[in-house]
């Protein structure tokens, strides 16, 4: 078996500070230990600790284009006034890190979802939806009938009444 890289090419050590993140994180990953017939992320060494050294090449430094982010939402913005829409602007705690796409697979086991073409972490507005979807099942149930809550933001095989769209962070 041959090392699951691009054949003849000397790995980047680290993505280039303009380079799209998710890209990076999604088709470079180069710490793969092992020999012709087993490659693998982990180690034994104490030192040697592959998963931790590829996220360390994404994280050491921001990501995305600030200027392409704000132009992007802007867009965004403009669309959802124009179709006479609203949009909403959220803060996480302090505390807490925006994370997403855990379950998606990757060589360091868990993935993010990056988005095509701005190359930051962002929520798909399907996730939205579903966020919103539970929270009303579980705080607004009594206030909500099932009927409305599908007529509102859709079921299996029918749109709802209203549309959510990605989630991008500023």
């Amino acid at each position: 078996m041959k090392l699951p890289l691009y054949c003849g090419r000397q790995p980047m050590q680290y993505r280039d500070a303009k380079g799209h993140a998710g890209l990076w994180f999604d088709k470079f990953c180069d710490r793969w230990i092992g020999d012709d017939i087993d490659w693998r992320m982990t180690s034994d060494k104490q030192e040697q600790q592959p998963k931790q050294e590829w996220i360390k090449t994404v994280t050491d430094r921001e990501v995305g284009d600030e200027s392409q982010i704000e132009e992007y939402a802007i867009r965004l913005v403009r669309l959802i006034r124009a179709k006479k829409g609203r949009s909403e602007v959220f803060i996480t705690d302090k505390e807490s890190r925006f994370v997403t796409g855990l379950g998606r697979s990757h060589p360091v086991e868990n993935g993010f979802a990056w988005h095509a073409s701005l190359g930051v972490p962002f929520l798909p507005g399907s996730s939205v939806k579903g966020m919103i979807r539970s929270w009303a099942i579980a705080n607004a149930s009594r206030q909500i009938d099932e009927t409305t809550l599908n007529r509102v933001l859709g079921e299996p095989g029918r749109l709802g009444e209203v549309h959510f769209l990605d989630a991008v962070p500023l």
